[in-house]
C-alpha cells in the first residue's frame, strides 16, 4: 500500500461559516444540529492530524484529543488514539489488511486497535467511514489469537485448501 503522507484537510475554497453549514446540511438526514454543535465539530476535525494517500484519508486524534463522546468508559480518557478512514472515492473498504497498515503507519505495527460492532443504540453508521481506537502501546486487547500465523504466498483454494492472497 502506498505511503500516508502527513497533509491538510481539503476545504473545497469554503469559508469557516460555509463549513458550518455543510455539516448542519450532512446532518439532517440523521439529527439537526446547532450551530453551536457544528461549530464544535468542524473544530474537533480542524484539531486532528490527517494523513493521506492516493486512495485513503485518514483523521487521527491522539490521546488528547479523543474526547468523551467517544469513550464509554472515563478511565480511559487521554489514553486512547482514534482514526478515522475513509477512501477518497468515498466508496466502501473492508479490505482487513489495508486497515491494518494503515493503524501500522500512523499508530505503529505493535499498537494494537478495536473496530467496533456496536449494540444497534450506539452505532454510527452515517458514511463509508470507518473507526480505529487504537490501546496505548503495549496494552493488548483482551480478546484475540496469542501467536503469529501469515501466509504470505498466494493460496488458490483449490482442492478444498483455503484461499489467500500474497501479501505485498
Amino acid at each position: 500500500m502506498e505511503i500516508l503522507k502527513l497533509t491538510k484537510l481539503n476545504h473545497h475554497g469554503l469559508s469557516v461559516k460555509q463549513r458550518i453549514q455543510k455539516i448542519i446540511d450532512d446532518s439532517k438526514p440523521i439529527r439537526t444540529l446547532t450551530w453551536n454543535q457544528a461549530k464544535k465539530l468542524l473544530n474537533e476535525c480542524e484539531d486532528c492530524l490527517v494523513y493521506a494517500n492516493s486512495k485513503y484519508t485518514v483523521m487521527y486524534q491522539d490521546e488528547k484529543r479523543v474526547d468523551k463522546h467517544q469513550l464509554v468508559e472515563d478511565h480511559w480518557k487521554g489514553r486512547i488514539r482514534y482514526l478515522s478512514i475513509k477512501r477518497n472515492d468515498k466508496e466502501p473498504i473492508h479490505d482487513w489488511r489495508e486497515l491494518q497498515e494503515i493503524k501500522n503507519q500512523i499508530c505503529g505495527e505493535e499498537s494494537e486497535a478495536i473496530e467496533i460492532y456496536p449494540a444497534e443504540s450506539r452505532l454510527m453508521d452515517t458514511a463509508n467511514h470507518y473507526h480505529l481506537w487504537v490501546f496505548p502501546k503495549g496494552i493488548r486487547v483482551p480478546v484475540g489469537f496469542n501467536v503469529r500465523s501469515v501466509i504470505d504466498e498466494e493460496l488458490t483454494g483449490e482442492n478444498n485448501t483455503a484461499k489467500q492472497r500474497k501479501r505485498k
